[in-house]
């Protein structure tokens, strides 16, 4: 049975929720960046967020729980891996920046630049400045030349080590198809996956697929900028003026670079440790998982698609899990389910470890909140987490 609210009920809900934004407004801390790293960085080598970014800060952080965690649900049915991993870190993409927007005398960033020519009050006028940033940041090496003199050895260095530790995502499975090979580009900046505001969806993310552009320097560079560029979007501006003047905080951009097994996977989501029906769930012992079908991710959905969601919750008996659907996917056929009953129990099992590790034990009393892709490989069932915050 769906009961729907009335129109003061909603009224009063959507107030209650514009007055918790403003109260964790004036709470949100801006991690603050360090330039000092110029190497490529291992995840299980991430120490803190100032040199690559909270999103692969996180997913080191989740490395660390593989390790220190010392007993992990198992499943004949399915098994769990995390994903190769490394990351670019800010310096790079202030580097790149300043070379295009800095003044001569190095007191005019980007940052200076944005916060000069954006008018709250002109949205159009808002979005040509933010497209011809993008724009700027995206040239080719030779479009710059016309602006700056010969190419940047010390970025060019950098890519050349980004396709040689990529190589690496396959030494150990020789079987993949070099057509089938790919690598997603994504943003890790300190204005997002933080407390009182996780910026979901405001940074892009880009994959590169197939070994002859893996290979490839233009191809490796135009992803990276890609990037970059995109902490300038509409979006991403729009919500960070909401936190403060741009003068307030300096916003950077470093890249999480995952292996992508976008080619074996039959479904992706993202489940978290609490019941988002019930006020005070997290101590509730259930796990809500939404799942999307492969190609249409539950985390970029369009207004028409719905995602197939589930609460699993224990049911009192030594070990027994009752599961409840609460949504079908729009893209599946009547009757058809996205999830395997095999899955939901390991992934709520996993879930709920992470929460027990991460979210309560690490960060107090927090839910955890984890991105996940299954795929079939050899005839069995793999959940590889993406991404944990």
């Amino acid at each position: 049975v769906v009961q729907l609210l009335t129109d003061e009920q909603f009224e009063s809900a959507v107030q209650s929720l514009k007055e918790r934004r403003e109260q964790i407004r004036g709470s949100v801390e801006i991690p603050k960046i360090s330039v000092a790293r110029r190497d490529l960085i291992e995840i299980g080598d991430v120490k803190s967020t100032e040199e690559v970014g909270c999103k692969a800060w996180q997913l080191a952080e989740l490395y660390a729980a593989k390790t220190v965690v010392k007993k992990w649900p198992v499943s004949k049915s399915i098994e769990w891996r995390l994903i190769d991993a490394f990351a670019i870190p800010f310096y790079y993409y202030f580097r790149h920046t300043q070379r295009l927007f800095e003044s001569r005398d190095g007191s005019v960033t980007v940052t200076d630049w944005v916060g000069n020519e954006i008018k709250r009050e002109s949205n159009s006028e808002n979005q040509d400045v933010l497209k011809s940033i993008r724009a700027r940041i995206e040239q080719t090496p030779e479009e710059e030349k016309e602006e700056k003199e010969g190419i940047d050895e010390e970025e060019e260095e950098m890519i050349e080590n980004v396709i040689k530790r990529i190589e690496k995502f396959w030494a150990d499975d020789k079987e993949v198809k070099d057509e089938d090979k790919a690598v997603i580009f994504r943003s890790s900046t300190n204005v997002e996956d933080i407390a009182g505001f996780n910026g979901a969806g405001l940074y892009d993310s880009i994959v590169v697929k197939g070994i002859s552009n893996l290979n490839n320097t233009q191809a490796i560079r135009r992803a990276i900028r890609q990037v970059y560029s995109s902490l300038w979007s509409d979006r991403g501006v729009t919500e960070r003026t909401w936190l403060g003047s741009q003068a307030k905080f300096v916003p950077g951009m470093a890249i999480l670079v995952m292996k992508h097994e976008g080619a074996s996977s039959v479904l992706n989501g993202v489940a978290i440790n609490d019941n988002p029906y019930i006020k005070d769930g997290l101590g509730l012992k259930t796990v809500f998982i939404n799942a999307q079908v492969k190609g249409h991710l539950v985390t970029a959905g369009s207004k028409n698609e719905v995602p197939e969601g589930w609460l699993v919750y224990e049911d009192g008996t030594e070990g027994g899990l009752t599961s409840e659907i609460v949504s079908v996917s729009s893209l599946v056929k009547e009757g058809e389910r996205i999830m395997k009953e095999g899955d939901l129990g390991f992934v709520s099992a996993i879930v709920g470890t992470l929460g027990l590790y991460l979210g309560r034990l690490k960060f107090r009393t927090m839910a955890v909140d984890v991105e996940f892709v299954i795929c079939e490989e050899k005839n069995s069932r793999v959940l590889y987490l993406l991404q944990c915050r």
